[in-house]
């Protein structure tokens, strides 16, 4: 009877194995298949011809351009790399991208401390085109339509501190010219060991001098 039981044992351990899932054979949905040596060889390949290819394709569009066209593409090209440093610039300060309602578009100031953050905000972006020549004229037009609407008393205001900032700037650019002071007249004296009278050896010299100073 006991044999009996033992073979019924086996026989459901034979049976709960064939029932289990085999967990090795079932692939992981998530495995991406290896590459091998020579498919990374092709791919590396066919992206070297692509690029070879878009070279080209690019010299011969630079060969059929004009003067003017070659020039207006190099401008183009070395505008967007301005407005990739700016943009880079303006991130690494803190300020978002224009677009986006960040940064200075993202400002909506209403106190004194949240003006003068606005206003260096928009003067270090502004800055960025101080060397174009336009830069100048850019200024001069921005400036007639901000104090358009205002008062004529806050125009005056203005430009009292605009003409201070004018005469401070003057100064440093002339420079301080120190003031011409007139030379201590020195005689020099020469006692002789001795005797007791002080012998004037080179009074006569720079007595001679002091006219030729006051002749002048």
């Amino acid at each position: 009877m006991r044999g009996m039981w033992d073979n019924w044992e086996d026989d459901d351990e034979e049976e709960e194995k064939k029932d289990a899932p085999k967990l090795e054979d079932t692939p992981t949905k998530n495995a991406k298949p290896k590459k091998t040596a020579q498919q990374k060889v092709v791919e590396k390949e066919k992206l070297k011809k692509e690029e070879l290819e878009r070279l080209q394709r690019e010299e011969e569009e630079d060969a059929n351009l004009t003067p003017e066209e070659r020039l207006a593409e190099k401008r183009r090209l070395q505008k967007l790399q301005e407005e990739n440093d700016l943009q880079t610039a303006m991130e690494t300060l803190g300020i978002g991208p224009m677009s986006s309602g960040n940064g200075i578009d993202g400002m909506h100031p209403t106190t004194k401390e949240e003006f003068a953050e606005l206003a260096e905000a928009i003067s270090k972006k502004l800055s960025n085109y101080r060397e174009n020549p336009e830069y100048q004229g850019f200024l001069e037009e921005l400036l007639l339509k901000l104090f358009a609407s205002l008062s004529s008393n806050n125009i005056r205001k203005a430009k009292t501190t605009l003409d201070n900032l004018y005469l401070e700037k003057q100064k440093v650019e002339k420079g301080d010219k120190p003031k011409k002071t007139k030379g201590i007249k020195v005689k020099a004296k020469l006692r002789v060991e001795g005797e007791n009278s002080t012998l004037n050896e080179y009074a006569t010299k720079y007595d001679d001098y002091d006219d030729y100073d006051d002749f002048m």
